[in-house]
């Protein structure tokens, strides 16, 4: 009696290892490949932004980036994606200061030269310091923001960096769109310029 019950335990058992098994190796054949992922993420069309920072012995950093976003409205926030092996990972973690370049149609060149593996991204590019973070400005990006980094969490290969915005500007102009591995931009969606900047008391 007590052989015929254990018996049939184990065929239960291994009914169940080989249905698990099953389920795994459905999964695995399931599972999406980097170049399907990055095929549909970049059906989503995106502004261009270049991020930028110094370093702690005041060498500018920056580096082209879709990947940001609003966050929060009250206190203003946005945050970044950025690639732990980015050059400017180290000095926006560190300093804790970071600003954001929004390019317009104009600066597909800029966006290519900060994407590319130049080493001295920043030269023959006229740039300027922030006037509260000293971080790298464009003055004629559409728009830019000053950050102080106030969170940042793991995801997978890159940190999603939360900023604090202390200051921003926005210049007339059309946005520089990138759409799946090409650049493109939208038409008669120019406004005007405005400026505000603001910093804690």
């Amino acid at each position: 009696m007590t052989g015929c019950v254990s018996t049939t335990a184990e065929s239960g058992d291994e009914m169940d290892a080989a249905k698990s098994l099953s389920l795994e190796r459905e999964a695995v054949s399931l599972r999406v490949t980097a170049e399907q992922f990055k095929a549909a993420m970049g059906s989503f069309a995106a502004g261009v932004t270049i991020v930028t920072s110094l370093g702690t012995d005041g060498v500018p950093h920056g580096m082209t980036a879709t990947a940001f976003t609003s966050l929060s409205l009250s206190p203003p926030q946005c945050l970044v994606c950025v690639n732990r092996n980015a050059r400017a990972h180290r000095a926006i973690v560190e300093r804790k200061l970071f600003a954001v370049n929004i390019l317009g149609e104009g600066q597909r060149w800029l966006s290519s030269r900060f994407a590319s593996s130049v080493a001295e991204r920043f030269a023959g590019v006229a740039w300027s310091q922030g006037g509260i973070t000293n971080c790298p400005i464009f003055a004629t990006a559409l728009a830019w923001m000053e950050c102080r980094v106030s969170d940042v969490h793991r995801g997978g290969d890159h940190d999603i960096i939360i900023g604090e915005t202390l200051a921003v500007h926005v210049n007339e102009g059309t946005p520089l769109v990138y759409f799946r591995g090409d650049y493109s931009v939208l038409s008669g969606c120019a406004h005007g310029s405005q400026g505000v900047q603001g910093s804690e008391g």
